[in-house]
């Protein structure tokens, strides 16, 4: 349900965020985590409702804001209250 309601109401960085934030690991602390990606970006864009294109340029943001580290297919959040944000909406 929070799927679809997150399609429906948000912009692509906050579908991202909503989707990084439910892949990480519940007992991690604030700063620094990992999440391993098991797909291809090609396919989380499908998730996402958005293209290849559209979620390169949204997570180059994110990067470029500070809110995460990529490296392949390991995304590092580095600041998880903006990310909480992005996937508020707010």
């Amino acid at each position: 349900m929070a799927l679809i309601e997150s399609l429906a109401l948000k912009e692509i960085p906050g579908r991202l965020a909503s989707f990084l934030r439910y892949s990480m690991p519940k007992d991690v602390a604030d700063k620094n985590t990992a999440v391993e990606l098991t797909i291809s970006q090609r396919e989380l864009a499908k998730i996402l409702g958005a293209t290849p294109e559209a979620l390169s340029r949204a997570l180059r943001k994110m990067v470029n804001d500070g809110i995460l580290a990529t490296a392949g297919r390991v995304i590092t959040i580095l600041d998880c209250k903006a990310l909480e944000h992005l996937a508020e909406g707010e």
